[in-house]
């Protein structure tokens, strides 16, 4: 399964709160215990999305039920979205694997 960088689009640092990364969790994206600065199960497949800190800003990673590649880009377009509103930070993502 692939790996994704989130970044701020102006170079600097992601900035990331309890606050911020709790925002991240949906119906369909629940807290799930374990290693990472977040962890989310998604309820439909199973799979967990692992969220950690990865200089410049935050590593995503797959683990547990395999899903598919555009899967994978809808959950992470999803966390961008709602890390940016509870941020207020600009951000993209790179394809890191």
């Amino acid at each position: 399964m692939a790996e994704f960088l989130i970044k701020r689009e102006d170079g600097h640092f992601l900035r990331t709160t309890a606050e911020t990364l709790d925002a991240l969790a949906t119906a369909e994206m629940v807290k799930e215990e374990g290693w990472g600065i977040l962890r989310l199960k998604h309820v439909p497949t199973g799979a967990i999305a692992v969220i950690d800190d990865e200089m410049p800003g935050v590593k995503v990673w797959f683990e547990g039920a395999p899903i598919h590649d555009g899967l994978q880009r809808a959950i992470i377009g999803g966390l961008v979205e709602r890390l940016q509103r509870a941020s207020g930070q600009e951000l993209f993502t790179v394809a890191i694997g």
